[in-house]
């Protein structure tokens, strides 16, 4: 487990606990945990200058994500989903991802 896990969780531990909250911290960190699995997620990312990695490695940011999914509920903040939905429209809409999609409906 990082180190930084613990400090991580305490964090959205004590946002929930504020039921008038937003939950932004909660629904950042479902919205991060659902980017990153693996740590090649973790260097794409870092690569393109979306996240800074202060971490020892990009394994670490993986497994950071990961383990806020053990003990997190989905929340629902309208904006954030607002994001994740524009997001996965962004993705599904490239043309590689329909050829795949394709490729396995009717090919494979």
């Amino acid at each position: 487990m990082s180190q930084n896990s613990p400090k991580l969780r305490n964090l959205v531990a004590y946002e929930g606990c504020n039921a008038s909250g937003s939950l932004a911290l909660t629904r950042y960190t479902e919205l991060m945990n659902g980017i990153i699995d693996t740590a090649e997620d973790a260097k794409l990312l870092r690569e393109r200058g979306i996240i800074v990695n202060r971490l020892k490695n990009d394994e670490e940011v993986a497994n950071l994500w990961n383990e806020m999914s053990r003990s997190m509920r989905l929340t629902k903040v309208p904006f954030l989903d607002k994001v994740i939905e524009d997001v996965n429209k962004y993705h599904d809409s490239k043309l590689k991802v329909k050829a795949g999609k394709f490729m396995k409906a009717y090919v494979f």
